[in-house]
């Protein structure tokens, strides 16, 4: 129970960080707890399941987060919270909870990011590629070098070559310009909602 526990330590301590930087935030903000409330328990799960769902590629993860986003919808709907704001209010807080769940994702992705580096190292102890093995050969026959500053080749063929980052700019020549990307469309989460009266 106890290995269990440490393994999810650091995602327990980022989440109640980020809880940290939202209640921060809000005194910052100067707000009122009713409205504090609607929007830690209303506002934010909304916007952070619509996301999700945004985010998801697997369409059964995509389904699960759009339940999870209409039931929110459907709570923050009912609230008193959302009829007591004008919708030039409702936008303000809109773009600060946007702003709070992707503060939520960053403060994740660090445990995200050791967990990816666990898994690389689990496929690097299952053998090398050609390709990476003919890199590796590469690198260490021409870049290399002892503490007198010559390389493996250098010795070998009694030649001096050439630099091997400086050859690999003069052989790599003008990069491509980057695709144009599509326009991003920004949706809405809160496209459920009837318009506060």
């Amino acid at each position: 129970m106890r290995k269990f526990r440490n393994q999810f330590q650091p995602l327990a301590i980022s989440v109640t960080f980020w809880w940290l930087l939202v209640w921060e935030s809000l005194q910052g903000l100067a707000t009122d707890k009713e409205t504090a409330q609607g929007l830690t328990s209303c506002l934010l799960p909304v916007v952070y399941w619509h996301h999700k769902m945004e985010q998801s590629k697997k369409p059964k993860a995509k389904k699960k987060c759009r339940k999870a986003w209409e039931q929110a919808s459907i709570e923050i709907k009912v609230h008193p919270f959302s009829e007591s704001l004008s919708i030039s209010e409702m936008e303000r807080w809109l773009t600060w909870a946007e702003n709070m769940v992707r503060q939520f994702h960053r403060s994740s992705s660090a445990v995200e990011g050791r967990n990816g580096c666990l898994s690389q190292m689990y496929h690097n102890g299952r053998g090398l590629s050609e390709k990476r093995l003919k890199a590796l050969t590469v690198i260490h026959n021409y870049g290399i070098k002892r503490e007198d500053g010559t390389t493996a080749a250098t010795r070998l063929f009694d030649i001096e070559f050439p630099g091997l980052f400086s050859w690999l700019l003069d052989e790599m020549g003008e990069l491509p310009l980057p695709r144009k990307g599509r326009e991003r469309v920004i949706s809405n989460p809160l496209k459920l909602l009837g318009v506060p009266s």
